[in-house]
Order: C-alpha cells, then sequence, then structure tokens
C-alpha cells in the first residue's frame, strides 16, 4: 500500500477500536467438529472508496476465518443492484490483503513434489491457519459484511456516543435517508 491517499470519511473509523471490537477469538467449524478450531479475525489497514461498508472476506480454504476491509458504501454486494460491486473490486481487494498480510503456505520450505508446489498441503503438519492472518486465495472466496447495529452493540453504546459528532451525524443522516 505504503502510497499517498486523500484521508475519506471511514478514516474516521478508529482502526484499534475495530479491531479491539472485531478481532475477537472463537472457535470456528467448516464442516464437522473434528475439523474446528480457534480462529481470531483480521481488520486490515486497507481502505476503499468511502470505506464506510466493512466487508468481510472468507476464502474457500480458510473459511469461516476472514478478513475485514473498509469499503465504498455505494459497491453493491451483488449484481442486483444498480452500480458497482463488490465482485468488480474484489480482486483489488485480495491484492491490498496480500500486500498487508502476505500469502498463506507460500514460503514453506522445501518445495513439495507430491503436492507441486512450495504450499503444500499434503504434510500433517501442515494447516493454512498456522499462516493466519496471510491469505490463501487460491480456491476463490465470499463475501458479507458486518451490519452497523451490531458494531455499535459490540462497542458498548449508541452511534453519538461512539463516534465523532461529525461522523455519527453522516451516518445517521445516511440511515434515516435509507428508512425513508
Amino acid at each position: 500500500m505504503g502510497g499517498y491517499r486523500e484521508m475519506v470519511i471511514g478514516d474516521l473509523l478508529n482502526l484499534q477500536m475495530l479491531k479491539d471490537v472485531i478481532e475477537v477469538e472463537f472457535i470456528g467449524s467448516l464442516w464437522v467438529d473434528g475439523d474446528s478450531g480457534p480462529m481470531t479475525p483480521y481488520v486490515c489497514e486497507a481502505s476503499f472508496g468511502d470505506g464506510l461498508h466493512l466487508l468481510t472476506i472468507s476464502t474457500m480454504n480458510q473459511r469461516p476465518n476472514y478478513h475485514v476491509v473498509r469499503v465504498d458504501s455505494g459497491w453493491n454486494e451483488s449484481n442486483w443492484h444498480d452500480g458497482e460491486t463488490v465482485g468488480e473490486h474484489i480482486d483489488e481487494i485480495i491484492d491490498a490483503i496480500e500486500d498487508e498480510c502476505g500469502q498463506a503456505g507460500h514460503d514453506i520450505e522445501p518445495y513439495c513434489e507430491n503436492c507441486l508446489d512450495s504450499c503444500c498441503t499434503c504434510r500433517p503438519d501442515y494447516e493454512t491457519r498456522e499462516d493466519w492472518p496471510a491469505i490463501e486465495y487460491d480456491g476463490g472466496c465470499s463475501w458479507g459484511h458486518i451490519r452497523w447495529n451490531w458494531l455499535l452493540k459490540a462497542i458498548g453504546g449508541t452511534a453519538a456516543d461512539c463516534l465523532p459528532r461529525s461522523w455519527a451525524e453522516i451516518y445517521l443522516s445516511k440511515i434515516n435517508s435509507e428508512a425513508a
């Protein structure tokens, strides 16, 4: 990332506050109890557009663990709406996560003849989650979002109590206009 960019409204969200609320360990299970284990979501420093939409990215090989990236509130999660979609930006979002967190499994030595890659998945002692928050994107991903009402409850207050006054006014006016 390292380049200069203009400040956007989403930058008013305190990154450490987001990390404190979202980066909480949970016991995740992909299919059955036998594959369950402790997982901790990761909030990325990367931000796109106004940064007001908290997007969750789960890769096929690391789910149910997920990364959180602040993206533009105008990006729709599906093609059922007009305007830009998350899918149109997914490659740049994944690239930003890789720049910040690295690629999972790609630094394992030596090269595995069985897997034909340095990202060995056949060794019983290897799991992608050991490299977390590095991302393994080879199998694709899915995305969702964190709802603002959950975030505000998790913070322990209301928008006016938790956020800078100017940001709270913008957020509340946006919610009120959507409800009308």
